[in-house]
Protein backbone atom coordinates (compact mmCIF):
# COMPACT_ATOMS: atom_id res chain seq x y z
CA UNK A 1 0.00 0.00 0.00
CA UNK A 2 2.97 2.31 0.36
CA UNK A 3 4.23 2.07 -3.20
CA UNK A 4 5.27 5.29 -4.91
CA UNK A 5 3.00 6.50 -7.72
CA UNK A 6 2.79 9.70 -9.75
CA UNK A 7 0.66 12.28 -7.90
CA UNK A 8 -1.26 13.43 -10.99
CA UNK A 9 -2.51 12.07 -14.27
CA UNK A 10 -4.76 13.46 -16.99
CA UNK A 11 -7.83 12.16 -18.76
CA UNK A 12 -9.10 13.43 -22.10
CA UNK A 13 -12.64 12.81 -23.34
CA UNK A 14 -13.56 13.27 -27.01
CA UNK A 15 -17.12 13.92 -28.18
CA UNK A 16 -18.86 13.93 -31.53
CA UNK A 17 -22.52 14.88 -31.96
CA UNK A 18 -22.74 15.13 -28.17
CA UNK A 19 -21.67 11.47 -27.82
CA UNK A 20 -18.40 10.29 -26.23
CA UNK A 21 -16.32 8.59 -28.91
CA UNK A 22 -12.82 8.48 -27.46
CA UNK A 23 -10.72 8.71 -24.32
CA UNK A 24 -7.05 8.94 -23.38
CA UNK A 25 -5.15 8.66 -20.12
CA UNK A 26 -1.63 10.03 -19.66
CA UNK A 27 0.82 11.54 -17.21
CA UNK A 28 1.05 14.64 -19.45
CA UNK A 29 -1.71 17.21 -19.96
CA UNK A 30 -0.70 18.00 -23.57
CA UNK A 31 -0.98 14.44 -24.90
CA UNK A 32 -4.33 15.01 -26.60
CA UNK A 33 -3.78 14.90 -30.38
CA UNK A 34 -6.56 16.60 -32.32
CA UNK A 35 -6.25 14.30 -35.33
CA UNK A 36 -6.67 11.23 -33.11
CA UNK A 37 -9.40 12.58 -30.85
CA UNK A 38 -11.96 10.09 -32.15
CA UNK A 39 -9.79 7.05 -31.54
CA UNK A 40 -11.02 5.12 -28.49
CA UNK A 41 -8.05 3.62 -26.75
CA UNK A 42 -6.37 3.68 -23.38
CA UNK A 43 -2.89 5.12 -23.32
CA UNK A 44 -1.14 3.75 -20.27
CA UNK A 45 1.27 6.06 -18.44
CA UNK A 46 4.77 5.30 -19.69
CA UNK A 47 6.53 4.32 -16.51
CA UNK A 48 10.08 3.03 -16.35
CA UNK A 49 10.23 -0.60 -17.39
CA UNK A 50 11.81 -3.18 -15.12
CA UNK A 51 14.22 -5.32 -17.20
CA UNK A 52 14.10 -8.03 -14.53
CA UNK A 53 10.32 -8.30 -14.47
CA UNK A 54 9.19 -11.71 -13.30
CA UNK A 55 7.51 -13.54 -16.25
CA UNK A 56 4.95 -15.03 -13.84
CA UNK A 57 3.57 -11.50 -13.40
CA UNK A 58 2.74 -11.37 -17.11
CA UNK A 59 0.83 -14.66 -16.90
CA UNK A 60 -0.91 -13.45 -13.75
CA UNK A 61 -1.94 -10.16 -15.38
CA UNK A 62 -3.21 -12.01 -18.47
CA UNK A 63 -5.35 -14.32 -16.33
CA UNK A 64 -6.76 -11.52 -14.16
CA UNK A 65 -7.73 -9.39 -17.18
CA UNK A 66 -9.47 -12.39 -18.73
CA UNK A 67 -11.37 -13.26 -15.56
CA UNK A 68 -12.43 -9.64 -15.07
CA UNK A 69 -14.11 -9.83 -18.48
CA UNK A 70 -16.24 -12.73 -17.26
CA UNK A 71 -16.80 -11.21 -13.83
CA UNK A 72 -17.94 -7.80 -15.10
CA UNK A 73 -18.42 -7.45 -18.83
CA UNK A 74 -20.28 -10.68 -19.59
CA UNK A 75 -23.10 -10.15 -17.02
CA UNK A 76 -23.41 -6.57 -18.26
CA UNK A 77 -23.65 -7.88 -21.83
CA UNK A 78 -26.40 -10.27 -20.80
CA UNK A 79 -28.34 -7.47 -19.11
CA UNK A 80 -27.91 -5.22 -22.15
CA UNK A 81 -29.08 -8.02 -24.45
CA UNK A 82 -32.39 -8.18 -22.61
CA UNK A 83 -32.77 -4.40 -22.85
CA UNK A 84 -31.94 -4.47 -26.57
CA UNK A 85 -34.55 -7.17 -27.08
CA UNK A 86 -37.21 -5.08 -25.39
CA UNK A 87 -36.22 -1.73 -26.83
CA UNK A 88 -35.48 -2.71 -30.43
CA UNK A 89 -36.92 -6.00 -31.64
CA UNK A 90 -40.19 -5.89 -29.72
CA UNK A 91 -40.44 -2.16 -30.39
CA UNK A 92 -40.38 -3.05 -34.08
CA UNK A 93 -43.53 -5.15 -33.55
CA UNK A 94 -45.25 -2.32 -31.72
CA UNK A 95 -44.36 0.21 -34.43
CA UNK A 96 -45.69 -2.09 -37.14
CA UNK A 97 -48.99 -2.59 -35.28
CA UNK A 98 -49.31 1.13 -34.65
CA UNK A 99 -48.75 2.02 -38.32
CA UNK A 100 -50.51 -0.88 -40.02
CA UNK A 101 -53.15 -1.89 -37.50
CA UNK A 102 -56.06 -0.45 -35.58
CA UNK A 103 -56.33 -0.27 -31.79
CA UNK A 104 -59.12 -2.46 -30.39
CA UNK A 105 -60.74 -0.27 -27.72
CA UNK A 106 -62.87 -3.04 -26.26
CA UNK A 107 -59.96 -5.27 -25.18
CA UNK A 108 -57.29 -2.61 -24.57
CA UNK A 109 -56.54 -2.05 -20.90
CA UNK A 110 -54.14 0.15 -18.94
CA UNK A 111 -51.21 -2.25 -19.11
CA UNK A 112 -51.72 -3.72 -22.58
CA UNK A 113 -52.84 -2.54 -26.00
CA UNK A 114 -54.64 -4.80 -28.49
CA UNK A 115 -54.36 -4.13 -32.22
CA UNK A 116 -56.44 -5.42 -35.14
CA UNK A 117 -54.60 -6.16 -38.41
CA UNK A 118 -55.65 -7.37 -41.83
CA UNK A 119 -54.75 -11.02 -42.41
CA UNK A 120 -52.74 -10.12 -45.52
CA UNK A 121 -50.20 -8.55 -43.16
CA UNK A 122 -49.67 -11.83 -41.33
CA UNK A 123 -46.57 -12.77 -43.35
CA UNK A 124 -44.79 -9.59 -42.33
CA UNK A 125 -45.87 -10.06 -38.72
CA UNK A 126 -44.57 -13.63 -38.92
CA UNK A 127 -41.13 -12.33 -40.00
CA UNK A 128 -41.04 -9.92 -37.05
CA UNK A 129 -42.07 -12.71 -34.65
CA UNK A 130 -39.30 -14.90 -36.08
CA UNK A 131 -36.76 -12.15 -35.35
CA UNK A 132 -38.11 -11.73 -31.82
CA UNK A 133 -37.88 -15.47 -31.10
CA UNK A 134 -34.35 -15.57 -32.52
CA UNK A 135 -33.25 -12.78 -30.18
CA UNK A 136 -35.03 -14.34 -27.19
CA UNK A 137 -33.37 -17.70 -27.88
CA UNK A 138 -30.05 -15.94 -28.31
CA UNK A 139 -30.39 -14.16 -24.97
CA UNK A 140 -31.33 -17.42 -23.27
CA UNK A 141 -28.34 -19.17 -24.87
CA UNK A 142 -25.82 -16.49 -23.81
CA UNK A 143 -25.16 -17.94 -20.32
CA UNK A 144 -24.27 -21.29 -21.93
CA UNK A 145 -21.91 -19.54 -24.32
CA UNK A 146 -20.33 -17.67 -21.40
CA UNK A 147 -19.57 -20.91 -19.53
CA UNK A 148 -18.06 -22.44 -22.67
CA UNK A 149 -15.93 -19.32 -23.11
CA UNK A 150 -14.93 -19.29 -19.43
CA UNK A 151 -13.48 -22.81 -19.62
CA UNK A 152 -11.81 -22.05 -22.97
CA UNK A 153 -10.20 -18.95 -21.44
CA UNK A 154 -8.89 -21.02 -18.54
CA UNK A 155 -7.40 -23.51 -21.02
CA UNK A 156 -5.65 -20.67 -22.86
CA UNK A 157 -4.25 -19.39 -19.55
CA UNK A 158 -3.03 -22.87 -18.58
CA UNK A 159 -1.25 -23.18 -21.92
CA UNK A 160 0.61 -19.92 -21.25
CA UNK A 161 1.52 -20.98 -17.72
CA UNK A 162 2.78 -24.42 -18.77
CA UNK A 163 4.74 -22.90 -21.63
CA UNK A 164 6.48 -20.62 -19.13
CA UNK A 165 7.13 -23.45 -16.66
CA UNK A 166 8.48 -25.92 -19.23
CA UNK A 167 10.72 -23.35 -20.88
CA UNK A 168 12.37 -22.83 -17.49
CA UNK A 169 12.10 -26.43 -16.26
CA UNK A 170 12.21 -28.69 -19.28
CA UNK A 171 13.24 -31.58 -17.03
CA UNK A 172 9.58 -31.86 -16.00
CA UNK A 173 8.61 -33.28 -19.39
CA UNK A 174 11.71 -33.76 -21.55
CA UNK A 175 13.87 -36.82 -21.00
CA UNK A 176 15.88 -39.30 -23.03
CA UNK A 177 12.70 -41.18 -23.97
CA UNK A 178 11.26 -38.25 -25.91
CA UNK A 179 11.82 -38.86 -29.60
CA UNK A 180 11.48 -36.86 -32.77
CA UNK A 181 11.82 -38.17 -36.32
CA UNK A 182 15.02 -37.38 -38.16
CA UNK A 183 13.07 -35.98 -41.10
CA UNK A 184 11.24 -33.57 -38.78
CA UNK A 185 14.49 -32.64 -37.00
CA UNK A 186 16.11 -31.93 -40.35
CA UNK A 187 13.30 -29.55 -41.25
CA UNK A 188 13.51 -27.80 -37.88
CA UNK A 189 17.20 -27.15 -38.34
CA UNK A 190 18.31 -26.65 -34.71
CA UNK A 191 18.00 -28.40 -31.36
CA UNK A 192 16.32 -25.29 -29.93
CA UNK A 193 13.57 -25.57 -32.54
CA UNK A 194 13.21 -29.27 -31.79
CA UNK A 195 13.00 -28.49 -28.08
CA UNK A 196 10.19 -25.99 -28.74
CA UNK A 197 8.27 -28.54 -30.82
CA UNK A 198 8.61 -31.22 -28.13
CA UNK A 199 7.46 -28.83 -25.39
CA UNK A 200 4.45 -27.67 -27.42
CA UNK A 201 3.60 -31.29 -28.19
CA UNK A 202 3.67 -32.22 -24.50
CA UNK A 203 1.49 -29.24 -23.55
CA UNK A 204 -1.03 -30.09 -26.27
CA UNK A 205 -1.12 -33.70 -25.07
CA UNK A 206 -1.73 -32.58 -21.49
CA UNK A 207 -4.46 -30.10 -22.45
CA UNK A 208 -6.30 -32.79 -24.43
CA UNK A 209 -6.73 -34.75 -21.22
CA UNK A 210 -9.68 -34.16 -18.91
CA UNK A 211 -9.40 -31.28 -16.46
CA UNK A 212 -9.35 -33.80 -13.62
CA UNK A 213 -6.36 -35.60 -15.17
CA UNK A 214 -4.65 -32.22 -15.61
CA UNK A 215 -5.06 -31.53 -11.90
CA UNK A 216 -3.62 -34.95 -11.01
CA UNK A 217 -0.62 -34.20 -13.24
CA UNK A 218 -0.11 -30.74 -11.70
CA UNK A 219 -0.36 -32.10 -8.17
CA UNK A 220 2.33 -34.66 -8.95
CA UNK A 221 4.72 -32.59 -11.06
CA UNK A 222 4.17 -28.98 -9.95
CA UNK A 223 3.70 -29.78 -6.24
CA UNK A 224 0.19 -28.38 -6.16
CA UNK A 225 -2.13 -29.50 -3.39
CA UNK A 226 -5.85 -28.92 -3.84
CA UNK A 227 -6.91 -31.20 -1.00
CA UNK A 228 -7.20 -28.11 1.25
CA UNK A 229 -10.50 -27.32 -0.43
CA UNK A 230 -12.00 -30.41 -2.03
CA UNK A 231 -15.32 -28.58 -2.39
CA UNK A 232 -13.80 -25.93 -4.65
CA UNK A 233 -12.06 -28.59 -6.75
CA UNK A 234 -15.33 -30.51 -7.08
CA UNK A 235 -17.06 -27.37 -8.34
CA UNK A 236 -14.23 -26.79 -10.81
CA UNK A 237 -14.52 -30.33 -12.23
CA UNK A 238 -18.32 -30.15 -12.47
CA UNK A 239 -18.19 -26.84 -14.37
CA UNK A 240 -15.69 -28.31 -16.85
CA UNK A 241 -17.84 -31.38 -17.41
CA UNK A 242 -21.00 -29.29 -17.75
CA UNK A 243 -19.16 -27.23 -20.36
CA UNK A 244 -18.62 -30.47 -22.30
CA UNK A 245 -22.34 -31.19 -22.07
CA UNK A 246 -23.22 -27.70 -23.31
CA UNK A 247 -20.81 -28.14 -26.21
CA UNK A 248 -21.78 -31.67 -27.28
CA UNK A 249 -25.33 -32.40 -26.05
CA UNK A 250 -26.81 -28.95 -25.52
CA UNK A 251 -26.78 -29.50 -21.76
CA UNK A 252 -28.43 -32.95 -21.65
CA UNK A 253 -26.82 -35.17 -19.00
CA UNK A 254 -24.98 -38.15 -20.49
CA UNK A 255 -23.44 -41.29 -19.02
CA UNK A 256 -20.01 -39.85 -19.75
CA UNK A 257 -20.80 -36.80 -17.56
CA UNK A 258 -21.85 -39.06 -14.68
CA UNK A 259 -18.80 -41.32 -15.10
CA UNK A 260 -16.36 -38.39 -15.15
CA UNK A 261 -17.81 -36.92 -11.94
CA UNK A 262 -17.73 -40.33 -10.27
CA UNK A 263 -14.09 -40.83 -11.25
CA UNK A 264 -13.19 -37.45 -9.74
CA UNK A 265 -15.29 -38.24 -6.62
CA UNK A 266 -17.55 -35.25 -7.27
CA UNK A 267 -21.01 -35.50 -5.60
CA UNK A 268 -23.75 -35.76 -8.22
CA UNK A 269 -27.54 -36.06 -8.12
CA UNK A 270 -28.15 -35.53 -11.84
CA UNK A 271 -29.66 -38.28 -13.97
CA UNK A 272 -29.20 -39.26 -17.61
CA UNK A 273 -31.45 -37.20 -19.89
CA UNK A 274 -31.84 -34.35 -17.42
CA UNK A 275 -31.31 -30.92 -18.98
CA UNK A 276 -28.86 -28.61 -17.19
CA UNK A 277 -29.25 -24.84 -17.50
CA UNK A 278 -26.86 -22.05 -16.57
CA UNK A 279 -28.63 -19.81 -14.08
CA UNK A 280 -27.22 -16.40 -13.06
CA UNK A 281 -26.26 -17.90 -9.67
CA UNK A 282 -24.47 -20.84 -11.30
CA UNK A 283 -22.63 -18.51 -13.67
CA UNK A 284 -21.44 -16.19 -10.88
CA UNK A 285 -20.30 -19.14 -8.77
CA UNK A 286 -18.47 -20.57 -11.80
CA UNK A 287 -16.56 -17.34 -12.38
CA UNK A 288 -15.67 -17.18 -8.69
CA UNK A 289 -14.41 -20.78 -8.78
CA UNK A 290 -12.27 -20.33 -11.89
CA UNK A 291 -10.98 -16.94 -10.78
CA UNK A 292 -9.76 -18.16 -7.38
CA UNK A 293 -8.68 -21.60 -8.64
CA UNK A 294 -6.53 -20.11 -11.40
CA UNK A 295 -4.77 -17.66 -9.09
CA UNK A 296 -4.00 -20.47 -6.64
CA UNK A 297 -2.45 -22.46 -9.51
CA UNK A 298 -0.30 -19.47 -10.49
CA UNK A 299 0.71 -18.71 -6.91
CA UNK A 300 1.62 -22.28 -5.98
CA UNK A 301 3.55 -22.91 -9.20
CA UNK A 302 5.29 -19.56 -8.82
CA UNK A 303 6.57 -20.08 -5.27
CA UNK A 304 7.30 -23.80 -5.62
CA UNK A 305 9.44 -23.56 -8.75
CA UNK A 306 10.95 -20.13 -8.08
CA UNK A 307 11.46 -19.82 -4.34
CA UNK A 308 13.46 -16.61 -4.78
CA UNK A 309 10.26 -14.97 -6.10
CA UNK A 310 8.27 -15.61 -2.92
CA UNK A 311 8.30 -11.97 -1.78
CA UNK A 312 7.20 -10.71 -5.22
CA UNK A 313 4.49 -13.37 -5.47
CA UNK A 314 3.10 -12.62 -2.00
CA UNK A 315 2.99 -8.87 -2.62
CA UNK A 316 1.42 -9.24 -6.06
CA UNK A 317 -1.31 -11.65 -4.98
CA UNK A 318 -2.15 -9.76 -1.76
CA UNK A 319 -2.32 -6.43 -3.63
CA UNK A 320 -4.77 -7.99 -6.06
CA UNK A 321 -6.84 -9.39 -3.21
CA UNK A 322 -7.07 -5.87 -1.79
CA UNK A 323 -8.39 -4.74 -5.20
CA UNK A 324 -10.95 -7.55 -5.12
CA UNK A 325 -12.07 -6.55 -1.62
CA UNK A 326 -12.39 -2.93 -2.78
CA UNK A 327 -14.64 -4.17 -5.61
CA UNK A 328 -16.61 -6.20 -3.03
CA UNK A 329 -15.59 -9.51 -4.61
CA UNK A 330 -15.24 -10.89 -1.10
CA UNK A 331 -15.66 -14.58 -1.85
CA UNK A 332 -12.79 -14.71 -4.33
CA UNK A 333 -10.49 -12.70 -2.06
CA UNK A 334 -11.41 -14.82 0.96
CA UNK A 335 -10.60 -18.07 -0.84
CA UNK A 336 -7.21 -16.86 -2.10
CA UNK A 337 -6.15 -15.29 1.21
CA UNK A 338 -7.29 -18.37 3.13
CA UNK A 339 -5.21 -20.60 0.90
CA UNK A 340 -2.19 -18.34 1.33
CA UNK A 341 -2.63 -18.21 5.10
CA UNK A 342 -2.62 -22.02 5.27
CA UNK A 343 0.38 -22.41 2.99
CA UNK A 344 3.19 -23.33 5.36
CA UNK A 345 6.21 -21.70 3.74
CA UNK A 346 9.01 -21.14 6.23
CA UNK A 347 10.58 -18.51 3.96
CA UNK A 348 7.51 -16.26 4.04
CA UNK A 349 8.39 -12.97 5.72
CA UNK A 350 6.54 -12.27 8.96
CA UNK A 351 5.30 -8.94 7.59
CA UNK A 352 3.80 -10.73 4.57
CA UNK A 353 2.18 -13.41 6.73
CA UNK A 354 0.56 -10.82 8.98
CA UNK A 355 -0.55 -8.74 5.97
CA UNK A 356 -2.34 -11.80 4.61
CA UNK A 357 -4.05 -12.39 7.98
CA UNK A 358 -5.19 -8.80 8.49
CA UNK A 359 -6.68 -8.56 4.99
CA UNK A 360 -8.39 -11.95 5.39
CA UNK A 361 -9.87 -10.81 8.71
CA UNK A 362 -11.17 -7.66 7.04
CA UNK A 363 -12.72 -9.77 4.29
CA UNK A 364 -14.59 -11.73 6.96
CA UNK A 365 -15.71 -8.53 8.65
CA UNK A 366 -17.03 -6.92 5.45
CA UNK A 367 -19.13 -10.03 4.82
CA UNK A 368 -20.62 -9.80 8.30
CA UNK A 369 -18.54 -12.71 9.64
CA UNK A 370 -17.52 -10.77 12.74
CA UNK A 371 -16.84 -13.80 14.91
CA UNK A 372 -14.52 -15.35 12.31
CA UNK A 373 -12.69 -12.04 11.87
CA UNK A 374 -12.08 -11.57 15.61
CA UNK A 375 -11.11 -15.21 16.08
CA UNK A 376 -8.49 -14.96 13.31
CA UNK A 377 -7.01 -11.75 14.71
CA UNK A 378 -6.99 -12.99 18.31
CA UNK A 379 -4.83 -15.98 17.35
CA UNK A 380 -1.93 -13.60 16.78
CA UNK A 381 0.14 -11.51 19.16
CA UNK A 382 -0.02 -7.93 17.88
CA UNK A 383 1.61 -6.23 20.87
CA UNK A 384 5.03 -5.80 19.28
CA UNK A 385 4.24 -5.33 15.59
CA UNK A 386 4.27 -1.54 15.42
CA UNK A 387 1.67 1.17 14.90
CA UNK A 388 1.06 0.35 11.22
CA UNK A 389 -0.33 -3.10 12.04
CA UNK A 390 -1.94 -2.04 15.31
CA UNK A 391 -4.07 0.60 13.59
CA UNK A 392 -5.25 -2.02 11.08
CA UNK A 393 -6.15 -4.51 13.79
CA UNK A 394 -8.24 -1.91 15.61
CA UNK A 395 -9.87 -0.77 12.36
CA UNK A 396 -11.03 -4.32 11.66
CA UNK A 397 -12.39 -4.55 15.23
CA UNK A 398 -14.15 -1.17 14.85
CA UNK A 399 -12.27 0.33 17.80
CA UNK A 400 -12.57 3.77 16.29
CA UNK A 401 -11.19 5.80 19.20
CA UNK A 402 -7.96 3.77 19.20
CA UNK A 403 -7.71 4.05 15.41
CA UNK A 404 -7.98 7.85 15.56
CA UNK A 405 -5.44 8.02 18.42
CA UNK A 406 -2.95 5.91 16.46
CA UNK A 407 -3.70 7.87 13.30
CA UNK A 408 -2.59 11.10 15.02
CA UNK A 409 0.46 9.37 16.47
CA UNK A 410 1.56 8.04 13.05
CA UNK A 411 1.12 11.42 11.40
CA UNK A 412 1.34 12.38 7.74
CA UNK A 413 4.81 11.18 6.77
CA UNK A 414 4.53 7.51 7.62
CA UNK A 415 2.37 4.48 6.86
CA UNK A 416 -0.62 4.33 6.39
CA UNK A 417 -0.63 7.29 4.02
CA UNK A 418 -3.47 9.64 3.14
CA UNK A 419 -4.24 7.53 0.04
CA UNK A 420 -4.39 4.40 2.21
CA UNK A 421 -6.95 5.99 4.52
CA UNK A 422 -8.99 6.98 1.48
CA UNK A 423 -8.87 3.73 -0.47
CA UNK A 424 -7.73 0.75 1.59
CA UNK A 425 -10.81 -1.32 2.52
CA UNK A 426 -9.36 -1.81 6.03
CA UNK A 427 -10.69 1.71 6.74
CA UNK A 428 -13.97 1.33 4.84
CA UNK A 429 -16.22 1.38 7.94
CA UNK A 430 -14.49 4.19 9.81
CA UNK A 431 -14.65 6.60 6.87
CA UNK A 432 -18.25 7.26 7.85
CA UNK A 433 -17.20 8.40 11.33
CA UNK A 434 -17.09 12.21 11.76
CA UNK A 435 -14.19 12.13 14.22
CA UNK A 436 -12.12 10.17 11.73
CA UNK A 437 -12.80 12.75 9.03
CA UNK A 438 -11.90 15.56 11.45
CA UNK A 439 -8.65 13.83 12.42
CA UNK A 440 -7.75 13.32 8.77
CA UNK A 441 -8.29 17.04 8.05
CA UNK A 442 -6.18 17.96 11.07
CA UNK A 443 -3.28 15.67 10.04
CA UNK A 444 -3.18 16.17 6.27
CA UNK A 445 -4.63 19.67 5.95
CA UNK A 446 -7.27 18.54 3.45
CA UNK A 447 -10.63 16.76 3.69
CA UNK A 448 -10.84 12.99 3.39
CA UNK A 449 -13.07 13.43 0.35
CA UNK A 450 -13.90 16.59 -1.57
CA UNK A 451 -17.65 17.24 -1.70
CA UNK A 452 -19.49 18.77 -4.64
CA UNK A 453 -22.87 20.49 -4.37
CA UNK A 454 -25.28 19.50 -7.11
Amino acid sequence: MNKSHPKKFFVGISRKNNQINGHFVSLKPDFFDEKDKHVSKLEQPKLKKNPDKDPFIEVFNYFVKTMEVYRNFMPMTLAMARVIRNQTVEAKLENFCTNKGKKNIEYTTGDKTIYELDFKQFREIDRILFDINAVINGVQHLPNVMIIGLVASYDAFLWKLLKLVFNKHEELILNSEKQIKYSVLKELGTLDNARTVLIDREIDTLLRQSHFDQIIWMEKNLKLNFSKDSGRMSSFIEICERRNLLTHTGGVVSQNYIDKLKLAKVPNKKEIGEHLNVTPKYYNESVSTFYSFGIIIIYTTWVNLHKDSLIIANEKIVDHCVDLITKESYEIAEYILTFMSKTNNKKTREIDRRTIIINLANTYKLQGKIEEANKLIDKEDWTAVGDSFEICVNAVKDKNDIVIKLMKKIGKNSYPSADDYRSWPIFKSIREVDKFNEAFLEIFGEPLFNTVKI
